[in-house]
């Protein structure tokens, strides 16, 4: 894969497919300054050369990827949320709301921990 497009294209339930792209736009209208690439078959997010989010649509789930580090302390959250998670991914089941305040809590704690940080991963 290698565009956005082609990853909507392989997401052949429309309700999926609407519900990554009201994800999508959400991480662009709250976040403009973000650049996209795809990378890994997902959707990467990044702020100044550096990783921010990713996401990757499955037959069962959106996987949410983050760093190892920082997903190791939210998992009290993604629980509580009602995701699974592992070490760098929380999981949105298609049929479950999804969390926007969680991901913003993601992104913020990403974007404060990597301000001063000059390469991709943490």
């Amino acid at each position: 894969m290698t565009s956005y497009q082609d990853i909507l294209n392989k997401i052949s339930e429309p309700t999926q497919k609407e519900h990554f792209q009201n994800l999508v736009d959400w991480v662009q209208t709250q976040h403009p300054d973000f650049d996209q690439s795809i990378k890994w078959s997902q959707l990467l997010f990044e702020y100044n050369g550096t990783f921010i989010v990713g996401f990757k649509p499955t037959k069962n789930f959106v996987s949410v990827t983050s760093e190892k580090g920082l997903m190791a302390k939210f998992a009290d959250k993604v629980e509580a949320a009602g995701y699974t998670a592992t070490d760098m991914t929380y999981k949105v089941p298609w049929t479950a709301p999804f969390n926007f305040d969680l991901l913003e809590e993601l992104i913020q704690i990403q974007l404060e921990d990597k301000k001063d940080l000059n390469k991709y991963w943490r």
